[in-house]
């Protein structure tokens, strides 16, 4: 309801309207650094819609404060528990002179790969087949 009622003050052609009556009456004068009547009422709607924006928001920023606050926590302590491990980690990869991993040449990653993407269609088929689905949704 609220938004409805934000709507059709901030219409366009009202604003429009509006600026066009206060124009024919020389409201507000030249050189004159008050609005006129309409955009005074224009900037204090434009202030109750912030007020109420930000009383949302504070309202859902402090129901979701202990949610946050319990996952700072979790994560000091995750990161507590993670150091020791990083400081071993980091003690072998010296130890070896690389990273602690398995190497595998790129030739394999892309036989693999390749394998897969072959192999995929002849077990897709028979799950088709299997299932009573038409063969072409295979390929697609």
């Amino acid at each position: 309801m609220m938004q409805l009622r934000s709507v059709r003050f901030t219409d366009e052609s009202r604003i429009v309207a509006e600026g066009q009556k206060d124009g024919e009456k020389n409201i507000p004068e030249m050189g004159s650094y008050t609005p006129a009547q309409f955009e005074q009422a224009l900037m204090a709607h434009g202030e109750q819609e912030v007020q109420r924006i930000f009383k949302a928001a504070s309202l859902r920023i402090s129901k979701l404060q202990p949610e946050f606050e319990a996952g700072q926590r979790r994560l000091e302590e995750i990161e507590t528990r993670l150091k020791p491990i990083s400081e071993i980690y980091d003690a072998r990869k010296k130890e070896l002179g690389r990273d602690v991993a398995i190497p595998f040449p790129s030739i394999f990653h892309i036989a693999l790969i390749l394998f897969l993407g072959i192999g995929e269609f002849p077990l897709n088929t028979v799950v088709f087949r299997l299932f009573g689905e038409a063969e072409y949704l295979t390929y697609v």
